[in-house]
């Protein structure tokens, strides 16, 4: 979403050209390739053996969980996991952040008349995507001892439950008849 808002704003020329559907269908080719790559083959490469007279304090198979109910030492399995947490969170997130300073860069150069119109299309999308990566950065990336585990039980709810719920809630707040049916509810329940 992030380069086809890119597009649009930066290039709406050429947008039909390099939003075509060969481009989809590369874009979604390496994403799932590169999901495969870095979470299934290093879960098969690595054999682990479990104590199941440990006990977790989570509600879901958390990855970061469920690495401490394995026996022996789990230093290098730590660091695989962190690297490919880096990767998967880093650079796609990168990615993203890197468009929208371009989109901005464009935007500060539109006159003001079309200035707000044209950041609104993109403000539904930055929220999300600060929603979903800013909890899955504090789950994989702040360290363990300054959180308790409420706390990331919270935030994995937050970032498996309550972002994908809000997806739908966020970018329907551009559509004017949601716009218009929010503002009714409010009214009705204030009154």
């Amino acid at each position: 979403m992030a380069y086809d808002r890119f597009v649009a704003i930066c290039y709406p020329l050429y947008y039909g050209r390099l939003m075509s559907s060969k481009m989809c269908y590369l874009m979604s080719v390496c994403v799932w390739s590169g999901s495969f790559l870095l979470w299934v083959v290093p879960s098969l490469a690595m054999r682990v053996t479990f104590c199941f007279n440990k006990e977790i304090n989570h509600f879901m198979c958390e990855v970061l969980e469920m690495i401490k109910l394995v026996c022996e030492d789990i230093y290098v399995k730590e660091v695989t996991l962190h690297t490919i947490s880096s990767i998967c969170l880093i650079i796609p997130f990168a990615f993203i952040i890197g468009s929208y300073v371009c989109i901005i860069a464009t935007f500060l150069k539109i006159p003001s008349l079309g200035r707000w119109k044209t950041f609104s299309t993109c403000t539904s999308h930055i929220i999300v995507v600060f929603f979903c990566y800013g909890t899955a950065m504090i789950m994989y990336f702040g360290p363990a001892s300054n959180y308790s585990a409420n706390q990331l039980k919270f935030a994995s709810i937050f970032y498996v439950v309550v972002t994908p719920m809000l997806n739908p809630i966020i970018y329907s707040l551009k559509n004017k008849d949601v716009k218009d049916a929010f503002k009714k509810l409010l009214s009705k329940m204030i009154l």
